[in-house]
């Protein structure tokens, strides 16, 4: 049984920056770019755009979420990469999940047993 903090470090933060590399790209950034401004590597950057890295456990993302995303990805290249403002977008992104349950559609997607799981709202 995984635990969700293990949710989010494994799952919940990767598809975050894979989001963010998606949303980065759209706007005709290089690979270089969008490495620099999220601080990974460049091959990170490669691996999220050919979908060999956080690939499991994929959840429709709601238009919402999908709108907040697209927002800190501006917000971050408008920043030019400043890692205050990458650490809260990514922060905030991750709270997103949280509150909208994302995270639990993942987590049950990795568990069964917890169809019917409220525990982090308890």
């Amino acid at each position: 049984m995984d635990l969700p903090q293990e949710i989010e470090l494994w799952h919940v933060i990767p598809m975050i920056r894979k989001l963010l590399v998606l949303d980065l790209k759209t706007q005709d950034l290089r690979q270089k770019e969008i490495a620099s401004l999220l601080h990974i590597t460049e091959s990170a950057v490669s691996q999220y755009l050919k979908d060999k890295r956080a690939h499991t456990c994929t959840i429709k993302i709601p238009k919402d979420v999908q709108q907040a995303i697209s927002d800190s990805a501006k917000a971050i290249r408008e920043s030019g990469g400043a890692e205050r403002i990458v650490v809260n977008k990514i922060n905030s992104l991750s709270n997103l999940f949280k509150e909208k349950r994302l995270i639990c559609k993942i987590h049950m997607k990795k568990d069964a047993d917890l169809k019917d799981c409220n525990v982090c709202y308890e």
